[in-house]
């Protein structure tokens, strides 16, 4: 442990304004959470073409896996949370670059859209079936590095607790 007391700082190595450190650290943690947030959909994206592939390319009972309604629920539902993700993405990225408030736009997103990632990529095992969690196909991996986006730039709990504060709860 260390501790600073009555330490002085020269003018010149002050990062920003005194006493601001945390509103600074914070604008830094909401482009850390949008990173994490689009690396998830990249993910998610690779995971869902890698399923469909599968999907068309497996053959069982005589037709393509696709063709099972199961199958095809599960990669429409997959392509339905990539829409969304990406466009709360986008709009989020928009309302930084404008400098408007979005704390919970951004906490929302991230929550929301890793969340989503993850399922995705469980999804995707599935499709692949016994195969899904092999390191034959990367499916298991993918899974593997989404989940780690729930964890940083603030876990999906946490990011649940910035929503309420945000909404004065």
């Amino acid at each position: 442990e260390m501790v600073f007391e009555n330490l002085e700082v020269d003018f010149s190595c002050i990062l920003g304004a005194v006493g601001q450190g945390w509103v600074q650290a914070s604008n830094n943690l909401m482009w850390e959470r949008m990173m994490l947030t689009l690396l998830s959909i990249g993910g998610a994206r690779a995971c869902y073409q890698d399923a469909l592939r599968y999907s068309e390319e497996r053959s069982a009972f005589g037709r393509r896996i696709g063709e099972f309604g199961t199958i095809a629920n599960m990669l429409e539902e997959m392509r339905a949370k990539l829409l969304l993700g990406e466009a709360i993405a986008h709009h989020c990225i928009e309302l930084i670059e404008a400098n408007k408030p979005c704390r919970a736009e951004v906490a929302a997103a991230k929550r929301q859209v890793c969340e989503d990632c993850i399922w995705i990529a469980d999804r995707a095992i599935q499709i692949h079936g016994g195969y899904g969690y092999t390191t034959e196909f990367s499916a298991e991996r993918w899974w593997r590095d989404l989940r780690l986006m729930t964890i940083g730039g603030g876990t999906s709990e946490i990011m649940g607790n910035v929503l309420v504060k945000e909404l004065g709860l």
